[in-house]
Parts: C-alpha cells; structure tokens; sequence
C-alpha cells in the first residue's frame, strides 16, 4: 500500500500544434519515494517534469501538492518551485560566482527559514557528492560532470518537499553516477519525493522505488521497482528493458516463456 501522496496528478492533458503530448496522465508521488520516469524519447516524459514545476501549464487536469490544487491556486510560481525544485539537464550556474555561492545565492536572496541552516547543509550535501574541496572554484574550473553535481546540490540545499531530476547522469561518469546514488540514499534527502527522468536504465534500477511508464503521453505501468525489472511485466515493458539493457535478455528468457 502506497503512503500518503504528497503530489497526486490528475488525468493531465496537453496538445501543442495540434498533437497530443501528454493524454490523461495519473501519477501518485508518495514522500520520500523515489519515483523513476521511464519510456520512448518523445513519450512525454520531460513534458509531465515541467507541467508539474509550473513551466508549462496543462490544457486540463489537477495538481494537487499536499491537497492543493497549484495549478489554480493562488500561490505564485516562485513559491511552488521552493518546495517542488527540479534540476535540468543544462547546468546554468553563475560562472562569475564560486560553487560556494551559486550554492548559497537563493537562500540568501530567500532568507528566512531557508536561510537558516543552509550553509551547513551546503557542505554536508557537497561533501555527499564528493566535491566539498571544490567550494572555492568557479564552474569553468569544472568538469561538465562536475558542474552537474553541483546544479543537483543547488536545488537540494532548498530543501524542497518534492525534487524533479531529468536526466541526472547525462554528464556523469560511473564514480559521479554511483555518488549521486550514494546522495539519494543519504539521511539528507530520506523524507524528500524524488522524481526522475532518465534513459540510464541501471541507475534507474539501482534508486527506484516505483518505475512508471510513459508511452505516447499516456502512463501504461506504474510498478515497483522490483515488480519492474523482474522479468513478469507485459510484452512492451520486456521489450523496451531488453533493447535497453540487453544482459537483462538472458535473464528474462531464462525466467519467462519465449515470447513473440
């Protein structure tokens, strides 16, 4: 049984140009769950991240965010987005700032309770990604993989209630991967819902709670993680794991019947 959502989506509906990109999309996003998006590229996926952050606004359907519906609410943006963050695949960090304050610019210019603390959580974050001893630097003294990390710890020093990741690994190697899964498991984000965009199969398998499938705008299969990469699942779901991890052929073949 699923916790208590703290986001729910409700039959979501978008069409651009004339073409249907998201097509009723239900999604329950539970606290502290990690959340996993996968399917086709041009399924919707990234779309449904930004409806959810308010950069794009639906045709039809609800958000609810602890029972409050944000795309009719009277709360604005900027006020959603510090307790729904999300992280792109683009880094946009200050390039005339230091890591240290591209990471403490919003809660300063915040101040308030997200200011309390922040400088702390700053360096326990930056540690978990291995790059506290880089606070000093500017992001051209970075890495691509690098600047990633710490676009990632910049949202999360927030501390927001949900947190939206598309595609978190495109520029990391392996070590970065496995520290950032390493950060997703840490105490600092335990109670944080985490939603995630990727086409990185195994780290998907590696931090999911739940995988939900999007195809063609609409969500076919919202499973557990483990349901997911079990090998039981429905003809499409074998096919995408297989094309997309193909060690997982043999397992599967040697798991379920042939199959056509």
């Amino acid at each position: 049984m699923l916790a208590k959502p703290v986001l729910s989506l409700e039959d979501i509906r978008l069409t651009i140009d004339g073409k249907h990109i998201l097509n009723g999309c239900d999604l329950k996003i539970p606290e502290g769950e990690v959340v996993v998006i996968l399917g086709p590229s041009g399924s919707g996926k990234s779309t449904l991240m930004r409806c959810i952050n308010l950069l794009q606004k639906p045709d039809s359907g609800r958000i609810l965010f602890d029972g409050e519906d944000i795309l009719n609410s009277s709360a604005a943006a900027p006020a959603v987005r510090r307790k729904i963050g999300m992280v792109f695949q683009g880094y946009d960090l200050f390039e005339h700032m230091t890591v240290w304050d591209n990471l403490l610019l919003a809660p300063r210019l915040t101040g308030g309770a997200y200011a309390h603390g922040m400088s702390e959580r700053a360096a326990e974050l930056l540690d978990g990604i291995g790059l506290l001893e880089h606070a000093g630097r500017y992001p051209h003294q970075l890495s691509g993989g690098q600047q990633q990390r710490v676009a990632i710890v910049r949202a999360l020093v927030m501390q927001p209630r949900v947190m939206l990741f598309d595609e978190p690994t495109s520029a990391l190697d392996p070590e970065a991967t496995e520290q950032l899964q390493k950060l997703f498991g840490s105490a600092a984000l335990k109670s944080m819902a985490k939603v995630v965009v990727t086409h990185d199969i195994g780290f998907a398998r590696r931090v999911a709670d739940r995988i939900v499938f999007i195809e063609n705008g609409s969500v076919i299969a919202n499973l557990s993680a483990q349901h997911f990469f079990s090998g039981d699942v429905p003809d499409r779901l074998h096919r995408f794991l297989t094309k997309t991890m193909p060690e997982l052929k043999l397992q599967y073949s040697e798991e379920l019947p042939s199959r056509v």
